[in-house]
């Protein structure tokens, strides 16, 4: 649907008596969905209009913040959303938020996904949490205190899948997560703390987890060991990115207890900061060449890491370093990398063929703007591994003469 027609569909005639497209659910192309923008009370009301007349159970709205607009979306637009799925309520100025209200909400029996664009009260998160069939939450964040935190009984988001918050409280945190979510497979968002981290990382673990992917960034903050400790509790991951830290205080052995309980990992990202990754001096860390041996020997179907180290020394294979002998190991190897203190490229990228030799496609990039001695290993590493294929090639033909 264009454009036009979508402001045609918007600003019905006022005569227009019968129903508008009473067979239509779904506005936009193959989304399924098409933004609308509500400036003044008579848009919502037109919109009220033409949802009433239809089968519509799945919009986004885009707010623009006016004088009455809560009054407005309470008197005719929320009770025509009991029978939605989906609805995305944002708002064109975040810093004037309009309050989801508690009785309409709690009503939307049928909703499987909320993106709202604001914050949220303990309230409001507890009307929200008893909706039986939602599967999906995105907010922008919280707007709870320590009195706050208790309230909810067992049985709330029950069947929630997807969360995503743009920045998480520990409060917040404590109180969304004072039950196990049992259903709950993807954790999104920003961490306010590392305090808030902790507290997401051991709520989130219960018996009979099923979280399978943790995207969190963490902006100017120091990670220590404490802080990522509760990763070891949820042994179904596939997907972990902890990004945008200030540092990690992390060794090789703490990073290793860490992997070796996540063997179904596929994808693992641990990187500081854009702006240190900028860096003309070198950030310190403790990661050598012997975590990136761990990894890949810890999680056998791993396919992506992003990572630092420092590969002044060159460890050698504690083995046999066996990683050939993994029947579903991915075939392509993704490996972004900074790469500091190479005192020898040569070494460390003939080190890096004999490691990943069992993957059949292998891709580098670096993570560093400055100072970073990657791209001179993986030039080497490309060259070395075509003559090692090659020669691979040559010995099989030779046999089979």
């Amino acid at each position: 649907m264009s454009p036009t027609a979508s402001k045609v569909l918007c600003s019905p005639p006022s005569f227009v008596q019968r129903p508008i497209f009473p067979s239509l659910r779904e506005i936009g192309p193959t989304s399924g969905r098409f933004s609308l923008s509500l400036r003044s009370s008579q848009d919502i009301a037109t919109l009220s209009l033409f949802i009433g007349s239809s089968q519509l159970v799945s919009v986004n709205v885009v707010v623009s913040t006016f004088r009455g607009c809560g009054n407005a979306l309470v008197d005719t637009f929320y009770p025509l959303l009991r029978n939605f799925s989906n609805l995305n309520l944002t708002f064109g100025r975040p810093s004037i938020e309009v309050p989801l209200e508690l009785q309409p909400i709690s009503e939307l029996n049928s909703l499987r996904e909320l993106i709202y664009g604001g914050s949220m009260n303990r309230d409001l998160l507890t009307a929200i949490g008893y909706l039986p069939k939602l599967r999906k939450l995105r907010i922008a964040g919280f707007n709870i205190g320590p009195d706050d935190t208790s309230g909810p009984t067992e049985g709330w988001l029950t069947r929630l899948e997807e969360l995503r918050i743009e920045t998480m409280s520990v409060w917040g945190v404590k109180m969304l997560l004072c039950y196990p979510i049992p259903a709950l497979k993807a954790v999104k968002g920003k961490a306010e703390t590392a305090e808030c981290l902790r507290e997401l990382l051991a709520r989130a673990a219960n018996p009979g987890a099923t979280l399978g992917e943790l995207m969190i960034r963490v902006p100017g903050i120091t990670l220590q060991y404490a802080d990522l400790y509760g990763i070891m509790h949820h042994d179904n991951l596939q997907y972990l990115q902890i990004g945008d830290s200030l540092y990690v205080n992390l060794d090789d052995e703490q990073l290793g207890t860490i992997i070796k309980c996540l063997p179904r990992l596929l994808h693992f990202s641990l990187y500081p900061s854009l702006t240190n990754r900028r860096l003309q001096n070198d950030t310190n860390t403790q990661l050598t060449l012997l975590s990136l041996q761990n990894i890949l020997h810890y999680c056998p179907v791993i396919g992506h890491i992003e990572i630092e180290f420092d590969a002044t020394d060159i460890p050698k294979f504690s083995v046999p370093f066996a990683l050939q002998d993994c029947s579903v190991r991915m075939e392509t190897l993704t490996l972004f990398a900074g790469c500091l203190r190479v005192l020898d490229p040569e070494g460390v990228a003939a080190w890096l063929v004999e490691l990943v030799t069992s993957f059949e496609h292998v891709r580098l990039g670096s993570l560093r703007i400055y100072n970073d001695d990657w791209p001179e290993v993986a030039n080497i590493f490309l060259t070395l591994r075509k003559e090692k294929r090659s020669s691979l090639v040559g010995s099989i033909g030779a046999r089979i003469e």
